[in-house]
């Protein structure tokens, strides 16, 4: 049972095969993840063995978003402005979406059907995958949409360089509330549960907001430069990071960070959980490095 066990976890490694920033992962299943990189590629990785798998090319800018649709397919948003599907086997592009005029700095997946995009514009934008056509345009931020979050079936978040979080009706794209409180960008968010949400922003803080009082319930301080990534890992534990060489662990009800890890003068962009005990970080050494927390 020993030797099982220990072929199954995932070691610490640095992979490496990018040329410029990693500003994007996404987990595929269980032994892949891919990376998306200022150097214009997506990359497929093997997180046991490190191995690299494949490089994706089409687009012609940084490719800052990365989510997985299906057990088939992931798309991709980029600084060229265009969002793409890929076949991940095949590495293959399906299709190209156009429709912003600046770079997209996020996506989600809203179901099979349809997903949503967070742009350098300032606006939100619904399209069918399928079709690639665009749906709704949710306009009310006044800078750069950097984090969109899933509320439940009717409602959307988003997080944006204009230092707000907006709640978003899907279907009318009416905007329902605005939530502030910090000081600079809100790049990330994170939902811990129905009524609680955390959010990161490069003002260097971490709040955490109750949604049925529409405000901030605590602040989380321990970064010294701007936060651009967060993810949850479990119900009580997050991890952040940042500018300034350091990934953090959280106790999110105690606002306690438990631990603080980095690689000397590197900047994390982007943080992916892979099972309890382990994470892996694109950062600026245009390196993916897979840590044991």
């Amino acid at each position: 049972m020993d030797r099982i066990k220990a072929e199954k976890e995932i070691k610490e490694k640095t992979l490496l095969g990018h040329t410029n920033v990693v500003y994007s992962l996404v987990k595929f299943n269980e032994t892949t993840i891919l990376s998306g990189s200022a150097d214009k590629t997506i990359k497929s990785w093997n997180v046991y063995s490190g191995q690299f798998l494949n490089t994706f090319t089409g687009h012609t800018n940084s490719v800052y978003s990365l989510i997985k649709l299906d057990e088939t397919m992931i798309i991709s948003g980029s600084l060229d402005n265009s969002i793409k599907t890929w076949n991940v086997e095949q590495a293959t592009c399906l299709r190209t979406f156009n429709g912003h005029i600046y770079g997209i700095c996020s996506l989600l997946k809203l179901n099979d059907n349809t997903i949503v995009s967070g742009s350098f514009d300032n606006y939100i934008k619904s399209w069918n995958v399928n079709s690639g056509q665009w749906l709704k345009t949710y306009s009310g931020h006044s800078s750069a949409v950097f984090s969109l979050l899933k509320l439940n079936e009717t409602t959307i978040l988003s997080a944006s360089a204009d230092k707000t979080i907006k709640s978003w009706n899907v279907d009318s794209a009416q905007c329902l509330d605005t939530l502030t409180g910090h000081t600079n960008a809100v790049s990330c968010m994170i939902q811990l549960n129905t009524t609680t949400l955390v959010s990161g922003s490069h003002d260097g803080s971490i709040k955490r907001w109750d949604l049925d009082l529409k405000q901030c319930v605590k602040t989380f301080n321990g970064h010294i430069s701007d936060i651009y990534c967060l993810i949850k890992l479990n119900e009580n534990k997050i991890a952040s990071g940042g500018l300034v060489y350091a990934i953090k662990i959280w106790d999110v009800y105690s606002e306690q960070c438990i631990k603080s890890f980095s690689d000397y003068s590197v900047h994390y962009y982007c943080l992916v959980k892979l099972n309890e005990t382990t994470l892996a970080s694109g950062s600026s050494s245009s390196s993916i490095r897979i840590w044991n927390i």
